[in-house]
C-alpha cells in the first residue's frame, strides 16, 4: 500500500507543478517545453505504477487487461522520460540550437526499441513477463531497459559536465538532479525489488528544478537574460501615470530588420547571438535601473527615464549606432525603432502608448525598406 501512497503524493506535487506552468503559459522556450512534457509524461508513469500495483495478481479479464496495458505503457514510456532529460538539459544550455539530426535518431532510438520490447513483451519473457495468476515478473532483457536508462541520464550528466564552468552556479546543482536523483530511485528499485522510486525520484528531480530555476526564469528571457514578454505585460500595469518632478518618461520599441532572414541564411544558433548582442548593447547602453524587455522573437521594449537635456531623436541614433558600429558579424544589423515621450494626456491608457510607439517603429522599418529601394533601383 506504501508504493501506492508514494506515488499519489508524487503525483500530487507533480500536478501541483504543471499547473503552475500551465498558468505561466510560458512555452517560447525549448527548455520550458520539454519540462513540462516531462512533467505530464513522469504523471502517467506514476499513475500506470499505480494501476500495476493494484492490479498484480488479481482476478478477471478488466485486472489482466488493466495489468498488461500499464506494463506496456510504464516500460514503453520510461525511454521517452530518458529523452526528455536530456533535451531539457540540452536546450537549457544552448538554448534553440537544433540538436543534428543523427544525434536526434541516435537519441530516440533506444527509446523506440524499449517502447518495441514493451509490445513484445505481451507475447513473450521480454522486458516483462505475466503469469497465468497475472503476477508480474521482470523479464530476461529487463536489463536493456536498466542499460538505456542510465545511459540516457549518464547522457545528460557528461553533457552537464563539459559546460559546468559555463554555467551559472546557481543551476549547476539543480540541473544534476535531473539524472541524479532517478539514478538514486532506480538503484534502490534494481536492488529491493516490488519497491518503486524511480517516479517519485522523478518527481523530486522536477520540484527542485522547478523551484531553483523554471519558477525563477518566468520573467526572464532565457536567451538575452532580459524581461521577458510575461514580466512586460504584469508591469504593464504598475507603469507611472504622470511625471515626477522633472523626470520625462519615454518607451522605445526596438526591431532587428531582416531578423528572418539572417535565420534562414545564417542559422538559428547565428540568429541567437545576434539576440544576445543586441540585448547586451542595450543593457550596456541604459542605466541599469531601466527596464529592458525581450517581448517576442527580435523584438524588444524599453522603458526609461529620459534626461530633458537629451532629445529623443539623439538616444535613437545612438542605439542604432551602438548596434551596427560595435557587433562582431559578417552581415549588418540594422535597427527600426519607435520612440515617444509618454504624456498622460495624451493617451486614454500605458497599453495605447505603447501601440502608438509600435506604430512609429513599424514607420521607421517602412522607410528603412524605402531607403533599400531607391537604392537598389539607382
Amino acid at each position: 500500500m506504501y508504493i501506492i501512497q508514494t506515488n499519489l503524493y508524487a503525483a500530487l506535487i507533480a500536478l501541483i507543478i504543471l499547473f503552475s506552468l500551465y498558468s505561466q503559459r510560458d512555452f517560447t522556450q525549448l527548455n520550458h517545453r520539454q519540462f513540462y512534457r516531462m512533467t505530464i509524461l513522469t504523471i502517467l508513469l506514476l499513475l500506470m505504477d499505480m494501476v500495476a500495483e493494484l492490479t498484480n495478481g488479481q482476478p478477471g479479464m478488466l485486472a489482466w487487461g488493466l495489468h498488461r496495458s500499464s506494463l506496456v505503457f510504464g516500460y514503453g514510456a520510461a525511454g521517452f522520460v530518458g529523452v526528455y532529460w536530456f533535451m531539457y538539459i540540452y536546450h537549457h544550455l544552448y538554448g534553440h540550437r537544433p540538436l543534428a539530426k543523427l544525434a536526434k535518431v541516435l537519441l530516440i532510438v533506444p527509446a523506440l526499441v524499449l517502447l518495441l520490447l514493451a509490445i513484445v513483451s505481451l507475447f513473450g519473457n521480454m522486458l516483462f513477463i505475466i503469469d497465468e495468476d497475472n503476477v508480474y515478473q521482470r523479464g530476461r532483457f529487463f536489463i536493456v531497459n536498466v542499460v538505456f536508462m542510465y545511459g540516457y541520464a549518464t547522457l545528460a550528466l557528461i553533457t552537464l559536465a563539459r559546460h559546468i564552468r559555463s554555467m551559472p552556479r546557481r543551476d549547476v546543482l539543480p540541473l544534476m538532479s535531473v539524472p541524479i536523483f532517478p539514478m538514486l530511485g532506480g538503484v534502490v528499485q534494481i536492488l529491493y525489488y516490488g519497491v518503486l522510486l524511480l517516479w517519485p525520484m522523478t518527481v523530486l528531480s522536477l520540484l527542485v528544478v522547478y523551484i531553483f530555476i523554471q519558477s525563477k526564469r518566468v520573467g526572464i528571457d532565457t536567451l538575452t537574460r532580459l524581461l521577458n514578454r510575461h514580466e512586460f505585460d504584469l508591469q504593464i500595469r504598475t507603469m507611472p501615470h504622470g511625471r515626477k518632478g522633472h523626470e520625462t518618461y519615454a518607451a522605445m520599441m526596438i526591431d532587428i530588420d531582416a531578423f528572418k532572414t539572417i535565420n534562414d541564411t545564417y542559422g538559428h544558433h547565428v540568429g541567437d547571438q545576434v539576440l544576445r548582442f543586441v540585448g547586451k548593447t542595450l543593457k550596456a547602453y541604459f542605466d541599469p535601473n531601466q527596464t529592458i524587455y525581450r517581448i517576442g522573437g527580435d523584438e524588444f521594449f524599453i522603458f526609461f527615464n529620459r534626461d530633458p537635456d537629451v532629445s529623443l531623436k539623439e538616444i535613437v541614433e545612438a542605439v542604432k549606432e551602438a548596434v551596427s558600429s560595435s557587433h562582431p558579424f559578417s552581415f549588418a544589423i540594422q535597427l527600426s525603432i519607435g520612440a515617444a515621450d509618454y504624456e498622460p494626456s495624451w493617451f486614454g491608457d500605458f497599453l495605447s502608448f505603447v501601440a502608438h510607439v509600435d506604430m512609429m517603429m513599424y514607420a521607421d522599418k517602412r522607410r528603412h525598406r524605402q531607403n533599400a529601394n531607391e537604392t537598389d533601383n539607382s
